[in-house]
């Protein structure tokens, strides 16, 4: 195949392609576009109502604060391949977000293709790094010869100026010098729907499934020139009409612009195709991109990379083409105009009747002096020669407003988008906060399935198309601040990635639920410490999770990661130190106190149980005593009993004795004892101290 041939082939698949102006998915997205703009539908009637509402409009633009506030926080992420790429699988994830919708227009070029992907069946995208040469003039003093020459064999650096002068170390130099840097950047643009040309045949959103996906762009003989194209080869080519029905359509308040045909701003059209064809005649298709300007071949080469992504809001089974909110409210807009017409025209008869008026009424010209005094007046000429009637129309609201409630019902039903969400007074007065929260989920699932689908369809393929162009294009010096920190990035280090996972929408746990749900594990650990089940990178994990889901990005800097940073032991609070000291000398003091006490209630328990038994002998010696003292009246009285008796009280008498200094040597003993330990437990002191302090 020749270039010739080449060229004819992509005129043919681009006639027999989507998107192409003049198709209609191209008169779609106009009818979209004149739709969310409130243009007039064509049916107006003079005198009534043209009044046009704004369904479209407020579906779209509802629903884009929603969406732009998921994908612009972590909604994408790669998945790592083992624990040991949990790291790295977090860090080019935040890396791959900051440099595709931080960095250059990143957010405006996210807020075009979402608002693409609503108003009609498929937004589009392009993902590309470009090679960026910034040039600036820099100015050294003071430089020796071996300097300057060190200077001018860097790259880049180009010696503009310079100046010479003698000094005590001898000659230096003040250098002007230009320097020229070139530095890779990721882009991230949205593409006009009527640019991005697809295969008719394509049956998927997969832009890589397709055989041939062409971007259809002008650009001017100096950008051509700038980019590298010959100028005398394009100079041959004649410029091209660039004007579309749809690009004239979305331009509404645009000029004729004056067209410079001959000059370095004269247009051409160019095709950027990304397209499977055997051109090499083997018999095999293989990938190629291929770039046509005019009828002309400038670029073609084996290629593997599509850099277009599509994207749509309501995914069609087996088909490219999806539908968007436009498309799903746009009859609705079309009922509640007509009835809002019809309503505001019979407010205007009803407070600006008509006149019926009789021919002889009439003044001549077939005016009448209201007409005269009132150019805006309005009557009906009858034949009635005498009738000056007042028209009497019946109010017609209350029996449209309802009917306009009912639309607008059935527009929050299809597009789950209605910005006073709230449940029946009634209900919500015997509801729950639960129930509520309820409500207001089952309110926003059908936005939330929306947003599923786009970062299902649309964002996770950017991610992986800036994940490689990432990894091809930029060096090893990448610094990058990510959450507050600077953080030099290696992407030539990083490994092929496929696997990602979107944290949005159905199929996902709601914000209030994950956040209640990592409470209760918080809590969990709390109780797991104990027990050696938990340790700092776990809590670090939990917490982290936490606050990422309330929306607020690094919790590395509100927290110490254990990972990176080991946690040193904890240094206990002077305050509380000096607290628990005191509290352990209160402690003591009573706790010696306590034992003072006891001590002095058993020495007192041991003396009265000494004063009870001494009773009890003096007791039995009394009796001894009397008993003794009868005996001895009997042995006088009986002097028959002889010497024998009296030996006998003589021995009993002499027990008796040993008995009574027995018991009197034990008592004298148990009173030491006690006495010594009183005076080893400290209790006497504390005793004499107390009598003392009474005496006192």
């Amino acid at each position: 195949m020749d270039d010739l041939a080449l060229a004819q082939w992509i005129e043919r698949k681009i006639n027999a392609s989507l998107n192409e102006s003049g198709g209609e998915l191209s008169a779609a997205r106009q009818k979209s576009l004149n739709y969310y703009l409130g243009e007039k539908f064509g049916n107006e009637r003079e005198g009534h109502s043209q009044v046009v509402t704004r369904e479209v409009f407020e579906a779209i633009e509802w629903a884009m604060p929603s969406i732009l506030k998921v994908f612009t926080a972590r909604a994408v992420e790669f998945l790592p391949e083992g624990a040991e790429d949990e790291e790295a699988a977090d860090q080019e994830t935040d890396v791959v977000r900051h440099l595709l919708f931080e960095r250059e227009n990143g957010f405006l070029a996210l807020y075009a293709w979402a608002k693409d992907c609503l108003m009609y069946p498929n937004g589009y995208c392009k993902v590309w790094a470009d090679e960026v040469e910034k040039t600036t003039t820099e100015r050294y003093r003071a430089l020796t010869i071996e300097q300057v020459i060190g200077l001018t064999e860097q790259e880049g650096v180009e010696l503009v100026a310079g100046t010479a002068y003698p000094t005590e170390m001898g000659e230096l130099y003040d250098i002007e010098a230009k320097v020229t840097k070139t530095s890779p950047v990721l882009r991230f643009e949205a593409v006009p729907p009527e640019e991005c040309i697809v295969d008719g045949d394509l049956a998927s959103i997969e832009l890589d499934d397709a055989e041939f996906v062409c971007h259809r762009t002008h650009k001017t003989l100096s950008q051509l020139v700038e980019m590298g194209y010959d100028r005398k080869r394009l100079e041959s080519i004649a410029a091209d009409e660039i004007e579309t029905d749809e690009r004239s359509n979305r331009q509404r308040f645009e000029e004729t612009a004056w067209d410079d045909d001959d000059g370095a701003l004269r247009r051409y059209k160019v095709d950027e195709v990304y397209a499977c064809v055997d051109y090499n005649g083997d018999g095999i298709a293989e990938k190629r991109r291929i770039v046509r300007i005019g009828d002309e071949i400038f670029e073609n080469d084996e290629w593997d990379y599509c850099p277009l992504v599509a994207m749509s809001a309501i995914l069609m089974p087996h088909q490219h083409a999806g539908m968007s909110l436009a498309d799903a409210v746009a009859d609705l807009q079309e009922v509640s105009s007509a009835l809002m017409r019809q309503l505001l025209t019979n407010l205007y008869r009803v407070n600006v009747p008509r006149k019926y008026v009789g021919e002889n009424a009439l003044l001549e010209g077939s005016m009448t002096m209201d007409a005269l005094l009132d150019a805006a007046a309005e009557i009906v000429p009858t034949r009635d020669p005498g009738a000056i009637i007042p028209e009497v129309v019946q109010g017609m609201a209350q029996h449209i407003l309802p009917v306009l409630q009912q639309v607008n019902e059935q527009k929050m039903l299809r597009t789950g988008v209605n910005p006073n969400v709230s449940l029946d007074p009634s209900v919500l007065r015997e509801s729950t906060m639960g129930a509520f929260t309820a409500a207001l989920d089952h309110a926003s699932q059908r936005l939330e399935l929306i947003i599923r689908l786009m970062a299902e369809t649309g964002v996770k393929t950017v991610i992986k198309k800036a994940h490689r162009l990432i990894r091809e294009n930029f060096g090893p010096d990448l610094a990058i601040k990510l959450r507050n920190n600077w953080t030099n990035v290696n992407p030539t280090e990083w490994r092929e990635r496929t696997n990602l996972k979107a944290t949005v929408g159905i199929g996902t746990q709601n914000k209030q639920e994950k956040m209640q749900a990592l409470m209760g594990i918080i809590a969990m650990q709390e109780k797991l410490m104990a027990l050696g089940m938990v340790n700092p990178e776990h809590i670090f994990a939990a917490v982290s999770e936490m606050i990422e889901s309330s929306g607020i990005e690094g919790a590395d800097r509100f927290l110490i990661n254990p990972s990176k940073t080991p946690i040193p032991p904890r240094q206990p609070d002077p305050m509380m130190v000096a607290q628990a000291e005191n509290l352990k000398a209160q402690g003591q003091a009573m706790l010696t106190d306590a034992q003072s006490k006891m001590a002095r209630a058993q020495i007192e328990a041991q003396k009265a149980e000494f004063e009870r038994e001494k009773a009890m002998f003096e007791a039995r010696m009394r009796e001894r005593e009397a008993s003794l003292k009868e005996q001895e009246a009997q042995f006088a009285a009986m002097s028959a009993a002889g010497k024998a008796q009296a030996e006998v009280r003589h021995l009993d008498a002499d027990s008796m004795l040993k008995e009574a200094q027995r018991l009197k040597v034990l008592g004298e003993a148990k009173g030491i004892t006690i006495d010594n330990q009183a005076a080893e437990t400290g209790v006497m002191d504390f005793l004499k101290g107390i009598d003392n302090a009474a005496s006192a």
